[in-house]
């Protein structure tokens, strides 16, 4: 999307190194948009090959300092479905 291919993004370097069996743990900070998202299940489906490395994703959701009534239905769904006990 937006003119940039898998093949820009540099994944098959990334896969040879998951492939070493150094890398225990891949963490993913994508954008939130439609484009990111897409992106984020192309590379889980890329990395399923891998059970043994652990992908993660960096939290998502209503930011800090953000009123509520002006934040999105994606993001709310985000935040609720990662949502923590606190403690």
């Amino acid at each position: 999307m937006q003119g940039i291919a898998p093949s820009d993004l540099k994944i098959d370097l990334l896969i040879e190194r998951i492939a070493q069996g150094t890398i225990r743990e891949v963490i993913l900070a994508i954008s939130t948009s439609v484009e990111g998202e897409t992106t984020l299940f192309y590379l889980l489906n890329r990395l399923r090959q891998y059970p043994q490395v652990k992908v993660t994703s960096i939290a998502r959701g209503i930011g800090f300092g953000d009123e509520l009534e002006y934040v999105d239905e994606l993001t709310i769904t985000h935040a609720l479905m990662n949502r923590r006990e606190i403690e």
